[in-house]
């Protein structure tokens, strides 16, 4: 009856959760290294994925677009990285006000711009990171929640073929400078997968969510370079970390994602530090939500002097090194 509620994984989890924190709290151990013991990873600070632009399902009545377009703070530090979100995202909010635009919060902490098309506001989020060292861009396309029939895909008011959509994101990824694209086709678009991750091979990331649902049987190195880990998708910690290491035997890079109907509460972030995680998505920096995960990651860093690691990535196939070496 609980499976067939659909609560299953959200009461799995908690109670997953809470075992791992009993666990380690008895053995006198921090959660997030006893995450890279059971994961057999070297504990290391995740670049957050900082949520400046929203849209998609959280734009309804509008919601045919891209549904985050994100800010990659790429520096030495967590704290470095979390000073430049704090900068990028206020800078943002200036621009807008300024101009007068309308814009709301949405659930994670991305701005809402009225009127505004996908293209519009990654040059938007373009021109703002730009003035700032080690800061890429990052888009989630999300498009599963695009699709308008078999091959098609609904985008800003237009319908557009898969492989029209692909020449359009290959585009934007060499015009906008992205390090991070993350669900660019529909889960059963195998094939345009495969091509766009050839195309952007070295230069930007190309990340699976709903293509992988944190399922260590999915794992795919030709379809996409990194996978986006979701607990809730596991509904486990264990199967998420048995995710995480089908990823990494796949040559597979993680990162670690927040939810959009968020508590304050911070086991991601003691998982993607346990992991060593290339990036973690955590939100705008507002709403305590997702201040509760920023200050959280500062406090591992500061605990542990802990740093963004490569360790789990080889060389040559790492497009955020782009960002950190200039």
């Amino acid at each position: 009856a609980l499976a067939a509620s659909g609560a299953a994984a959200d009461v799995t989890l908690a109670l997953s959760i809470a075992g791992w924190r009993a666990a380690a709290a008895q053995a006198g151990e921090a959660l997030h290294r006893r995450v890279a013991a059971a994961a057999g990873t070297t504990p290391a600070m995740p670049h957050p994925l900082v949520n400046v632009f929203s849209g998609g399902v959280h734009a309804a009545p509008r919601p045919d677009s891209f549904q985050q377009l994100m800010a990659v703070p790429c520096r030495a530090t967590f704290a470095a990285d979390a000073e430049a979100a704090l900068a990028v995202w206020a800078e943002a909010e200036r621009r807008l006000a300024g101009r007068g635009a309308a814009w709301t919060l949405s659930a994670s902490s991305g701005m809402l711009v009225e009127g505004a098309t996908s293209e519009e506001l990654l040059a938007e989020l373009h021109a703002v990171v730009s003035p700032h060292e080690r800061v890429g861009t990052g888009a989630d396309v999300a498009a599963e929640h695009l699709a308008a029939g078999p091959g098609l895909y609904r985008l800003d008011g237009r319908t557009l073929a898969g492989p029209e959509l692909l020449d359009l994101l290959d585009r934007l990824c060499a015009e906008r400078e992205l390090v991070f694209l993350e669900d660019p086709f529909a889960p059963e678009d195998e094939e345009l997968w495969r091509e766009l991750t050839e195309r952007l091979a070295g230069r930007t990331a190309v990340v699976g969510d709903d293509l992988f649902a944190t399922d260590a049987a999915r794992m795919d190195r030709a379809l996409a370079t990194a996978v986006l880990l979701k607990p809730s998708q596991a509904g486990t910690v264990a199967a998420t970390l048995d995710a995480a290491r089908a990823a990494l035997d796949a040559g597979i890079d993680l990162c670690v994602s927040h939810r959009s109907g968020e508590t304050e509460d911070t086991f991601v972030c003691d998982l993607a530090v346990g992991l060593g995680a290339l990036a973690q998505k955590v939100g705008g920096p507002r709403r305590g939500d997702r201040i509760a995960k920023y200050n959280q990651l500062l406090r591992l860093a500061e605990e542990g002097g802990l740093a963004p690691s490569a360790a789990a990535v080889a060389p040559g196939r790492r497009p955020l090194t782009a960002v950190e070496d200039t």
